[in-house]
């Protein structure tokens, strides 16, 4: 078919529910149950709502641990890809000259470091 110049709108990406979703429209439930529910059951149910509370903070904290851990990675991992760019510099050179110019400039960047 062809194309008549008109631009079509996207429609816009769904997010995927997370655990922490699930777990929030659990309580959402929980809570309309228990406003229908009287006496022992309703008990059960806000007793249920707050284990569910308890596991979505825990699983909230998990969560943020983890990228923590990841971005501890990804900087040492940064630290070991600039090592190795350095080497290939170092290696690109040509001539006495230029390493020498390198040399001088590693010296000034240690002494940045030292102070």
């Amino acid at each position: 078919m062809p194309s008549t110049g008109t631009a079509t709108k996207t429609q816009p990406k769904r997010r995927e529910k997370t655990p922490a979703d699930y777990l929030s429209d659990a309580l959402d439930d929980l809570e309309k149950a228990s406003e229908k529910a009287g006496g022992e059951v309703a008990d059960r149910i806000d007793q249920a709502r707050e284990r569910i509370g308890e596991a979505r903070e825990d699983l909230s904290q998990r969560g943020e641990d983890q990228v923590k851990q990841w971005r501890d990675q990804l900087a040492d991992a940064a630290d070991d890809i600039l090592r190795e760019l350095g080497r290939v510099a170092v290696r690109s050179q040509r001539t006495d000259d230029a390493l020498t110019e390198l040399g001088k400039e590693i010296d000034r960047r240690k002494a940045e470091l030292a102070s």
